[in-house]
């Protein structure tokens, strides 16, 4: 007997089609945070050089007793006093409340320095000029000038030493210079961040 029924054809099998995943869009960089440490740093750093170097030098608010001129080491004053007659040097000092003149030294030449005594301690900070004079009958002659003087100043003819009470020194330079430390390493540090950030 003949089995007229034929086989049945196997189910066709279709591939799985895999789901198209997309990607995350990628996170902006943080540009924020390194902008605003760098900023902080930078200014740390700024305020500790300040303060350690350019408030420092200023910070001198001592007094002057007495003025002290020497001959600079590239003119020889010995020479030059020989041409003129033995001068008569006094001092006059001008300050923010006037000017003071200082008594006169009749016949001497500088030699090795002359010192004159103010009447009363003068601030610092309040010289604003000082000028040297050779007392003539005619006409006093100026022989040399200094504005805004220091404790030790050269002029055109005379070295200027004014003396008087120094403050003690505070420690000002010593926070500003760990200012300065600080703030350029954090601002270093933040830098080498940023570039190993940006290469990985």
């Amino acid at each position: 007997m003949t089995d007229n029924t034929s086989p049945t054809p196997a189910p066709i099998s279709t591939p799985a089609i895999a789901p198209v995943t997309i990607p995350p869009p990628a996170a902006p960089f943080p540009w924020f945070p390194y902008l605003l440490l760098a900023l902080v740093s930078a200014c740390v750093l700024v305020a500790g050089l300040l303060l350690a170097f350019w408030m420092h030098e200023r910070a001198d608010s001592g007094t002057v007793n007495e003025i002290r001129i020497s001959a600079k080491g590239d003119i020889d004053m010995q020479k030059f006093e020989e041409v003129l007659d033995v001068p008569d040097y006094y001092l006059e000092l001008s300050t923010e409340q006037g000017s003071i003149r200082t008594k006169t030294f009749k016949d001497t030449r500088v030699g090795n320095g002359l010192t004159w005594k103010l009447p009363v301690p003068v601030p610092l900070s309040a010289v604003k000029e000082l000028r040297v004079y050779d007392e003539n009958i005619g006409k006093d002659k100026m022989m040399d000038r200094i504005d805004q003087p220091g404790r030790e100043t050269n002029g055109e003819k005379f070295h200027f030493s004014l003396q008087g009470q120094i403050p003690p020194r505070s420690n000002e330079r010593t926070v500003g210079l760990a200012l300065a430390i600080c703030g350029g390493a954090i601002l270093l540090l933040t830098l080498l961040k940023f570039i190993r950030a940006q290469v990985l």
